[in-house]
């Protein structure tokens, strides 16, 4: 009759010490899909197209100077810290390509900080007190996390939360929802959604 080490030795003949490692090469988990370059350079491309679209209608119109250096700090420098950290391996959502996530993902981020000025408008501020509050920090894959956390702090007394989508569908995550509970319950600060709709303006 087998036992563990008979099972525990086939394997090490195999040349694997740990049954994780095993089922990792069986299933080939240890093998990284490769990033279509050609693919995330045209989605970088195609949000270039549509937020230069929309500057064009914007009430507050990036000069060709600002846009520029919008699309280098927000696209171009964001886009290469999500490569070289990695990042953009751990994007995954519903068996969706990393790619596409990053798309998805790029695509909210960059609707949050292009209509700052909006936002400060649309809440009688400037647009210097509209602090940065989420959790999307590039540095590492350990930091990237999907934060519950409101994306923007206003004048220290309100947090907002930046939505966008094209679909006509806005769900908000319950975990947002819990946070925002919670930071109204602890900390007194209640917390707004602000619907960004890209389809219908």
């Amino acid at each position: 009759m087998f036992d563990n080490n008979d099972f525990k030795g086939y394997r090490n003949c195999l040349g694997f010490h740990s049954q994780n490692a095993f089922k990792e090469f069986l299933g080939a988990k240890d093998i990284q899909p490769c990033i279509d370059f050609n693919d995330l350079n045209a989605l970088k491309k195609r949000l270039i197209e549509i937020f230069s679209a929309i500057n064009n209608i914007y009430c507050f119109k990036y000069s060709e100077h600002e846009l520029e250096y919008f699309f280098k700090k927000s696209i171009e420098q964001v886009f290469s810290k999500i490569v070289d950290t990695h990042i953009i391996h751990k994007l995954n959502n519903q068996g969706r390509r990393p790619e596409e996530v990053c798309f998805s993902w790029m695509r909210g981020f960059l609707v949050a900080e292009f209509f700052k000025d909006f936002i400060a408008c649309l809440f009688n501020t400037q647009k210097e007190t509209i602090k940065f509050f989420g959790g999307d920090n590039f540095d590492s894959i350990e930091s990237f996390k999907r934060s519950p956390k409101a994306d923007f702090l206003l004048d220290d007394h309100l947090l907002l939360e930046i939505q966008s989508g094209f679909q006509g569908i806005n769900d908000i995550k319950q975990h947002k929802v819990l946070e925002a509970q919670r930071r109204l319950e602890i900390d007194k600060i209640p917390t707004i959604v602000v619907h960004f709709d890209l389809f219908n303006g």
